[in-house]
């Protein structure tokens, strides 16, 4: 006899064995009415009980496997449940698992194969590839050496015209500061003119000034009457006596 069928007989056996309970507990009579109400919930769970139990027992015996040994594991990502199982696998000779390492080691020799004669292949076009690449390193070079040359050539006609350039400016400033002590002089005599021409202007008002009273002094002595007596006296000296007289004639 089977593992599945001693199994299916436990579980037949179980579930006659409820409903016999099921039907023992159905006779009793109790005149208690809360001996009643306590049957009936003793009753009422063994119903529920052989209920599901028989539903349980129909799902096994439609989806139970007693034929093969079944070894489920649980665990997080990456904690080794798959390395377990291939190591299960190699250990107890699995039939796929050896069909498919024998597979795998053909597949192996023919890769081999094909990655000598690629890699035979894949070294010669490197190799040329290679000499290539040396060829246009080594003229690359005579490039940068040739541009080299030709940035030294202008850097030193660049350093000879800054030379050049500040000769210049270090004579343009010196004239300046020349025209600048020039100019300061300059400024200086005309800030004395101004002085002296500002001195003159002064004693010109007093000139001036001077002048028109000697005018109106003048005019006013054109208004007067001017006399002139000279006579000799009978002295014996002989003194000129001049007498000015002013005012209108006698």
């Amino acid at each position: 006899m089977s593992k599945a069928q001693d199994f299916s007989k436990l579980y037949a056996r179980v579930a006659s064995d409820i409903a016999t309970a099921l039907e023992d507990v159905s006779r009793l009579d109790v005149s208690n009415d809360k001996g009643n109400a306590h049957l009936a919930s003793v009753k009422e769970k063994l119903g529920e009980m052989k209920l599901r139990f028989d539903s349980e027992i129909t799902y096994l015996e439609k989806h139970a496997e007693w034929d093969n040994f079944t070894i489920a594991f649980f665990g997080e990502t990456n904690a080794g449940k798959s390395t377990i199982i291939e190591s299960l696998r190699i250990l107890f000779e699995e039939k796929k698992r050896q069909a498919l390492i024998k597979r795998n080691q053909a597949t192996v020799s023919d890769i081999q194969a094909v990655f000598s004669e690629k890699s035979d292949a894949l070294i010669d076009e490197l190799s040329t590839r290679y000499v290539s690449f040396c060829e246009d390193v080594a003229a690359l070079g005579d490039d940068i050496g040739a541009l080299v040359n030709q940035t030294q050539r202008d850097l030193l006609s660049t350093r000879q015209q800054l030379e050049h350039t500040q000769q210049d400016y270090t004579f343009c400033k010196e004239r300046l500061n020349h025209a600048q002590s020039d100019l300061d002089n300059t400024r200086q005599a005309l800030q004395g003119t101004e002085t002296r021409l500002s001195e003159s202007q002064s004693m010109l008002g007093q000139v001036r000034g001077e002048l028109q009273q000697v005018g109106q002094q003048l005019q006013g002595a054109r208004s007067d009457w001017r006399t002139i007596s000279t006579w000799r006296t009978g002295n014996s000296k002989g003194w000129n006596i001049i007498t000015w007289r002013t005012g209108p004639p006698a």
